[in-house]
């Protein structure tokens, strides 16, 4: 108690400080309806972010949803408090609603995982298979035993993100290994299988004419696969990026494989020319 200041000047003091306190109290109830305003819109957001989560609970939508719920988990953050009489029961609803979701997608996942170490195991079983593989010398039957692993590769399934590119090299080197083997093989076969036919167009009537026709057919196919594998040469110095080294490994097996044929070819026309000399008359 300060006590009385006199009648005038006790009156005078007293309007002061009650007109002060007036200000201040009209303040703080302003200040006080901003702050419930805010939070009356923070609540209403949070209850449609709630009302969003609960429906997505259930989803088996796994990557888009976990998106979206994500996303919700950030607004969240974002928004501010909701005001201490509905913070807490708004966020115990929509912390439920994630937790559902997410609990059943890592229950998800761990199934998946172990299917796809399952299909890793699978995967190496047969590289090992193909890496084994002999090539019979029949170019049909080893031709569809080849393709009988691409098919039993495609149906193994995924494996576990981590080894898929070292898994996919594995393979990959594995089947070029034999398919080298077979074109090889087959070009080998191609050619002797030709020594036949050269006899048949050096000797008897108009085989000279049958010579000619047949070395300017192979020597236009020798002119086409020349082009040709400039042109992949010429195209592998063009790609770079994500995705070159697969174009061009891919390049690389047309050029190797048009090289084969290009030297069969060279070896056919040698024995076409060798066979036209010795049916020569001295």
């Amino acid at each position: 108690m300060v006590g009385f200041a006199g009648r005038k000047d006790d009156q005078e003091v007293w309007e002061q400080f009650r007109s002060l306190c007036d200000l201040f109290f009209q303040k703080r109830d302003a200040a006080f309806s901003d702050v419930r305003a805010a939070q009356q819109k923070v609540k209403e957001r949070k209850q449609a972010i709630a009302e969003e989560a609960a429906g997505l609970a259930e989803s088996q939508d796994w990557k888009n949803s976990s998106d979206k719920l994500i996303a919700l988990q950030k607004e969240w953050k974002d928004l501010g408090s909701a005001g201490p009489r509905d913070e807490n029961k708004l966020w115990r609803k929509f912390r439920g609603a994630c937790d559902k979701f997410f609990t059943a997608r890592k229950a998800i996942y761990a199934d998946r995982d172990k299917e796809h170490k399952a299909n890793q195991d699978k995967k190496e079983a047969l590289i090992k298979e193909i890496e084994a593989f002999e090539l019979s010398g029949n170019h049909g039957t080893d031709l569809q035993s080849l393709k009988a692993f691409s098919q039993k590769w495609a149906e193994s399934g995924h494996v576990p993100r981590r080894v898929f590119e070292q898994v996919v090299d594995r393979y990959r080197a594995a089947m070029d290994v034999k398919y080298d083997a077979l074109g090889a093989k087959r070009s080998e076969r191609s050619v002797e299988a030709y020594k036949s036919r050269v006899e048949s167009m050096v000797s008897g009537e108009g085989a000279e004419h049958m010579a000619r026709k047949e070395e300017r057919i192979m020597r236009d196919k020798m002119d086409r696969l020349r082009k040709r594998v400039a042109q992949y040469e010429n195209n592998m110095g063009i790609f770079t990026g994500n995705g070159a080294a697969s174009i061009m490994a891919d390049l690389q097996k047309k050029i190797e494989s048009d090289k084969r044929e290009m030297d069969e070819i060279r070896r056919k026309l040698k024995m076409l020319r060798d066979a036209r000399q010795s049916h020569q008359p001295d």
